[in-house]
């Protein structure tokens, strides 16, 4: 089960990292929803997987599989330039090592390149 609050921590740490502030309230919404997902996840992907988060946005989903499941292999898939080099910050930021690659572009045209 996943905890919300690592879920919160993990957020703020990741895309926030500024002390003395908290999650504002989209935030907040979108905790409850990667605690759901993550929870879900937990059940599929073992301690060491690889995941790939297609169009990602900032990765979410795939950075807190670092963290708290223990994936060791995120491939990120982000066409918006400013979603990726947000995620390419908040990987900066990771607790734990994993290996994180980033790709830029479309997944329709990068599913199709790899064909």
């Amino acid at each position: 089960m996943i905890d919300r609050a690592a879920v919160r921590a993990a957020l703020h740490r990741l895309f926030i990292a500024a002390e003395g502030t908290g999650l504002r309230r989209e935030d907040e919404q979108k905790a409850a929803e990667l605690t759901g997902f993550l929870g879900l996840l937990a059940g599929r992907v073992a301690r060491g997987a690889s995941v790939v988060d297609a169009a990602a946005g900032k990765s979410p989903v795939g950075l807190l599989a670092v963290e708290l499941l223990g994936v060791s292999r995120l491939t990120v898939i982000e066409r918006d330039a400013r979603r990726a080099a947000a995620c390419r910050e908040a990987a900066g930021r990771l607790s734990r090592p994993a290996a994180v690659e980033l790709r830029d572009g479309d997944v329709a045209e990068i599913g199709r390149a790899h064909v």
